[in-house]
């Protein structure tokens, strides 16, 4: 069972005054949109869960892998998940995540495009 932190993660996203229903700071939303995903980058995408939710995602920074104990980051729309779905979770779940996340990342990088010709 995953325990959830009630903060959420420190960073960029204190200064929102448009993003995630807050906002931005930054001279334009483009800007705004580049430091969280630096900010996404630097905390590593392994260490990082994410669910589909509406039209986005929910993500969450993986603070213990066992007990699996997450924080919320407010990336993006700055989508959460409801708590039951979440205290539902396990390492098991994480694992799994990190696995299909290599095969997706495996597949996209064996798409790249081709110059047929060259």
């Amino acid at each position: 069972m995953a325990r959830i932190l009630k903060a959420h993660v420190r960073g960029h996203w204190d200064k929102q005054t448009y993003r995630g229903g807050q906002g931005c700071d930054c001279k334009d939303i483009y800007d705004c949109m580049a430091q969280e995903k630096a900010e996404m980058d630097s905390i590593g995408w392994e260490n990082i869960m994410h669910f589909p939710v509406a039209d986005g995602s929910a993500y969450y920074m993986v603070v213990h892998e066992n007990p699996l104990t997450l924080a919320w980051i407010p990336y993006g729309d700055a989508w959460q998940l409801t708590t039951p779905y979440l205290k539902g979770l396990n390492h098991e779940d994480l694992v799994m995540q990190r696995k299909w996340d290599a095969m997706w990342r495996n597949l996209s990088d064996e798409r790249k495009v081709v110059n047929v010709g060259d």
